[in-house]
């Protein structure tokens, strides 16, 4: 990700990922990758696939039952 867009975050956060990622050995070089990861996972890892699915056979059973 090349483009990037300013944001801030409580600095309370920032320490403590600030240390997070100097403590171990996870690859993170700064906490803007960090808070990448972190963001990334969430919005597009497994978990968000997962829920997107469940929505879709929720509103299929819907649909078959005709309330939608």
């Amino acid at each position: 990700m090349n483009n990037r867009s300013p944001i801030t975050i409580n600095s309370k956060f920032f320490e403590e990922i600030s240390k997070k990622i100097q403590n171990t050995e996870q690859g993170f070089s700064s906490v803007e990758d960090y808070v990448d990861y972190v963001l990334e996972e969430i919005l597009f890892g497994k978990d968000a696939q997962d829920n997107e699915h469940q929505k879709q056979m929720i509103e299929s059973e819907l649909k078959k039952l005709g309330y939608l």
